[in-house]
């Protein structure tokens, strides 16, 4: 299950965009993306983190696949949170990258 998604329900962009926009509504000021996403677990371990990027105003949640789990091919997930010169969220773009070990 990732950020909540249950397993059951299709892992896509849209889906992982769509999950943080519920735990991040449009307007949070950046300070409080920063909590919520702590909240989460996420930048909690070697597996995810939080920066704020300040050129251009956006930050950055990654995802990373766990080395530990079999397959070739990993998933990874970059969550761009899109913010205005105020610095409040204006945007979410989730992607998923494909890596193979």
């Amino acid at each position: 299950m990732l950020i909540g998604i249950p397993a059951n329900k299709t892992l896509d962009e849209a889906a992982v965009s769509e999950r943080f926009r519920e735990i991040l509504p449009i307007g949070t000021p950046e300070p409080l993306l920063a909590q919520k996403v702590k909240s989460l677990g996420i930048g909690q371990d070697n597996l995810s983190s939080y920066s704020l990027i300040r050129d251009p105003n956006a930050a950055v949640v990654r995802i990373e696949y766990d080395v530990r789990t079999l397959g070739l091919v990993k998933e990874s997930w970059v969550i761009l949170l899109h913010l205005d010169a105020s610095q409040k969220l204006t945007s979410i773009e989730a992607r998923r990258d494909l890596t193979g070990l």
